[in-house]
């Protein structure tokens, strides 16, 4: 499998754990992205793997990296507003879960760039582990 690949399928397993994550704060919201993009992720990868003649794999590759880069930031923002939103509201609402989530995901895309040797790997993976450390550190700083 080649570099583009591993970062595409990789960005793609991203951001359909958000939209599975976005299930939590609206349903109505993660099924319209959720057909979204099924529906324009279908259309580029048939496109990527079957109408791929004469050089345009590299535009099918590229505008399917972009869309997918376009709504992972759409839904990232969604959440993270509606996280902090709910935080403030509710006091059962556990705010170390996503800093622990976004450690996790920090730390995947670091593994992810280590395997397809991209520059700021050790980067991810740093911010990843320091934000699952922090996580730990504040329930532990809580428990006592």
């Amino acid at each position: 499998m080649s570099i583009e690949n591993i970062l595409l399928f990789g960005s793609l397993l991203t951001l359909l754990i958000v939209v599975i994550l976005s299930f939590m704060y609206s349903k109505r919201f993660a099924l319209i992205n959720g057909a979204i993009f099924i529906a324009y992720t279908s259309y580029m990868l048939y496109g990527l793997f079957y109408k791929s003649q004469g050089g345009t794999a590299l535009a099918w590759w590229f505008y399917l990296v972009v869309f997918v880069g376009l709504q992972l930031i759409i839904m990232l923002t969604y959440i993270i507003t509606n996280w902090i939103r709910k935080s403030d509201n509710r006091k059962t609402n556990n705010p170390k879960i996503g800093v622990l989530l976004i450690g996790f995901m920090a730390s995947f895309w670091g593994i992810i760039s280590l395997i397809s040797h991209y520059p700021f790997t050790w980067a991810f993976i740093i911010i990843g582990l320091s934000f699952i450390v922090f996580a730990i550190a504040w329930y532990i700083y809580d428990k006592h």
